[in-house]
């Protein structure tokens, strides 16, 4: 029996397509059935950062659609996602305030002026709509889930995210997002992150020395010396073309 292809998300690609499927909600629309009712959907949106994300989403699972990949996340981009949400609603507060500078720069430094300008009722209304992502994925008929092992397996991608900072520099969030994907035997990883893209693929690849003892040393770590293939790297561009270009997906990206 053919194993399915793995593909692991990171924490801005399973963002991407969230606001992908808000659109597809808000609108009324099937999700990745009709492109030219999103293409006139994304030609209304006045904010073009915002147009740029949900197409990224779009073109994520259109790749998941046509090759039938097998999705895992990390519940820990669940948690960055709930964080980054409960931020915005501090902003979108102190925006209505009309706040001076000083009080921008005290919100993004500050959890306890996060914590007093969100109210309980918001962040459930954040929760909900993390629940209703979900649900929508499932909808997608996607497969995109949770890693469900992950509560037995938290211990080794900890103990795998420090031995990465150790190795070659992450983030500690990033270091612990990419030890999920090498755990899960991703076959890709999808990433929106610059750095930690073009980094998983000097681990991948690179000839220099450096990045040799780094693969050499997280193959002995995994277990499968020479057996398991690190993942292919990649983000895509708002036209659904993968950066940076895999061979084995290029040309399927234009819808």
């Amino acid at each position: 029996m053919t194993q399915p292809t793995v593909v692991y998300l990171d924490t801005n690609a399973l963002h991407y397509i969230q606001l992908y499927l808000q659109i597809v909600k808000q609108n009324d629309l099937t999700p990745l059935a009709d492109d030219s009712a999103f293409a006139t959907c994304m030609k209304e949106l006045s904010d073009k950062e915002y147009e740029r994300a949900c197409r990224r989403g779009f073109h994520i699972l259109k790749y998941f659609q046509r090759h039938q990949w097998l999705g895992r996340y990390s519940p820990f981009s669940e948690v960055e996602l709930l964080c980054g949400r409960i931020k915005w609603k501090a902003l979108e507060s102190i925006a209505k305030d009309a706040s001076p500078d000083m009080m921008w720069s005290r919100i993004l430094s500050s959890e306890e002026e996060i914590q007093r300008r969100v109210t309980r009722e918001q962040v459930i209304d954040i929760e909900e709509r993390m629940d209703a992502f979900r649900s929508a994925l499932e909808d997608s008929c996607i497969e995109i889930e949770i890693r469900k092992d992950y509560e037995t397996a938290s211990r080794d991608v900890l103990e795998l995210a420090k031995k990465m900072v150790a190795l070659v520099y992450m983030s500690s969030t990033d270091s612990i997002i990419y030890a999920g994907a090498l755990l899960a035997r991703a076959d890709y990883f999808i990433t929106g992150d610059g750095y930690l893209r073009d980094t998983a693929n000097q681990i991948r690849n690179n000839a220099c020395r450096r990045f040799q003892i780094v693969r050499e040393d997280l193959q002995k770590i995994l277990g499968h010396e020479g057996q398991y293939k690190l993942p292919h790297s990649f983000g895509f561009s708002i036209d659904g073309n993968t950066q940076p270009s895999i061979p084995a997906l290029s040309g399927t990206g234009r819808n």
